[in-house]
């Protein structure tokens, strides 16, 4: 298998060493082989944008007991033998990642809160321009999951309701416009019981 290096979705998981080509086995070959070095493919992955999962393998050998349980050794002279391969391994770790396993209620697994609370969070300043604003989470890394989220937030002046009843910054506004209420009140007491003085002869 080759993957085209420009696709961002594409996984590479296990690669041909760069000595390695693929060919008819067969066949001489007679012209140059397609999949060459590292550019071979044994094993890709495959995560779209809806995150769904794939993986493709060129050999369904790989996945079977013999190719688990059969002893492997370096071609190099005096070489350590190991008595098991690593396909196991990275066969449970290939289906765990496809099937999301993680996110199964398979088996309950307890999963302890941080002491921050576990969660992400940021405080910025909206520019001093009323309108409709959307702020965007997009979170895209290659074989993990895609996190998107879009907030849609208008930002206007508040209505003459929504502010509060008393503003302590006003608070000598209305000391003023109290005390020129006492004023007029005191004064048209005044001056409908004040009498004026007879006039003598």
């Amino acid at each position: 298998m080759v993957a085209d290096p420009d696709n961002p979705l594409v996984l590479d998981i296990l690669t041909g060493s760069s000595t390695s080509y693929s060919f008819f086995p067969d066949k001489p070959i007679t012209q140059y082989p397609h999949a060459v070095g590292r550019n071979t493919l044994l094993i890709a992955g495959l995560q779209a944008r809806n995150n769904a999962r794939v993986v493709f393998s060129g050999s369904l050998d790989f996945f079977s007991d013999a190719f688990f349980n059969s002893a492997v050794q370096k071609a190099a002279p005096g070489s350590k033998r190991y008595s098991q391969t690593g396909n196991y391994e990275l066969a449970v770790a290939l289906s765990r990642w496809v099937f999301k396993e993680e996110g199964l209620p398979v088996s309950p697994q307890c999963h302890p809160v941080p002491s921050s609370g576990g969660k992400y969070s940021v405080q910025f300043k909206l520019p001093d321009v009323y309108g409709v604003f959307q702020f965007k989470v997009d979170y895209n890394r290659l074989g993990y999951t895609h996190l998107y989220s879009s907030t849609q937030v208008s930002v206007r002046p508040l209505q003459h309701t929504q502010y509060e009843r008393f503003i302590p910054s006003a608070y000598p506004y209305y000391a003023g416009a109290f005390s020129m209420m006492l004023g007029l009140f005191m004064f048209s007491i005044v001056f409908l019981h004040m009498k004026e003085k007879e006039k003598s002869d």
